[in-house]
């Protein structure tokens, strides 16, 4: 059966978060909910083996892993989550968002999942999240992967910049035409072609959740004013760690790859041609290739 089209919104109502889950947190495709620290989290468990435990980026969702995890399940216990204040996980408490946050956060769901011995895997600010993990956590990690990873200063994203303070950050929060959301996410792509009108709708309607579009300018505002510092004790991660990257990136430049084979003491890169900063998406077979084989 065709799923509804999205309501009429035009780019200011926001749409009801009990209808969004029902189109794209539904239990019968394995959305689960549980909370941890305040926070309604909504999750996908699939598979048996060793664990992955998956972190997608900003203005995201647990789906971005969709094309992976349909061919690890197979061998791995794959988990996958949608960040505090995207996606689907509701935020029940008032939550200063910190730096600290995220990685904080993370640990929680770690010991909630009773995880030990895993693969840790993020794209992107989830690439972000992971390293800082991955810090103060080493022992209880296989191997890490981060896919477009943030990490010396870096100049943040138009959309992020922009969105991240001020007026605009106001006005986007209140107005958001489709036509503008569809040009924010092409810019993620290295062939904005690739993306569906399935993908596009997501993506707007997860955006368009009551209470998402602020949600999304206060961690941009994080990011704005956080972006000019160095990272502290990435030399200490001694975990074997693969970096993936899009040629292409127009988001974080592949260019800052260099910095990161200088920086973490056990890294490989893989970089992929005509791919921009999502390459988990625009490249699913190749980039797997290479993630099953670091695994091994």
């Amino acid at each position: 059966m065709e799923k509804p089209r999205t309501p009429s919104t035009l780019g200011v109502k926001e749409l009801p978060f009990e209808w969004v889950k029902n189109r794209h947190a539904n239990k019968n495709e394995g959305s689960k909910f549980v909370t941890i620290d305040g926070i309604d989290v909504h999750y996908r468990e699939e598979g048996e083996g060793p664990t992955i435990l998956f972190l997608h980026g900003i203005c995201d969702s647990l789906h971005t892993w969709g094309p992976w995890v349909e061919e690890l399940k197979k061998d791995f216990h794959v988990i996958r989550f949608d960040l505090p204040f995207f996606g689907l996980s509701r935020v029940l408490d008032d939550k200063t968002i910190t730096k600290e946050f995220y990685p904080t956060f993370l640990e929680s769901l770690v010991t909630h999942f009773r995880l030990k011995d895993f693969y840790l895997c993020g794209h992107s600010l989830g690439a972000w999240i992971s390293w800082n993990y991955a810090i103060k956590n080493q022992s209880l990690l296989k191997k890490l992967i981060l896919i477009s990873p943030p990490g010396h200063p870096v100049k943040p994203p138009f959309l992020v910049r922009a969105t991240g303070n001020g007026f605009i950050k106001k006005l986007a929060s209140l107005y958001t035409p489709k036509f503008l959301a569809d040009m924010a996410i092409e810019e993620i792509f290295y062939d904005p072609s690739f993306m569906t009108e399935v993908q596009r709708s997501r993506y707007y309607e997860i955006l368009m959740v009551e209470g998402n579009r602020k949600n999304y300018m206060n961690v941009f505002s994080m990011m704005v004013k956080f972006a000019h510092e160095w990272p502290e004790g990435l030399h200490t991660i001694e975990t074997e760690t693969l970096i993936i990257w899009g040629k292409e990136d127009r988001w974080i430049p592949s260019s800052h790859a260099s910095y990161w084979t200088k920086t973490l003491p056990h890294v490989h890169l893989e970089v992929f041609d005509r791919v921009g900063h999502v390459p988990q998406e625009e490249n699913v077979q190749d980039t797997l290739k290479s993630f099953k084989q670091f695994l091994k």
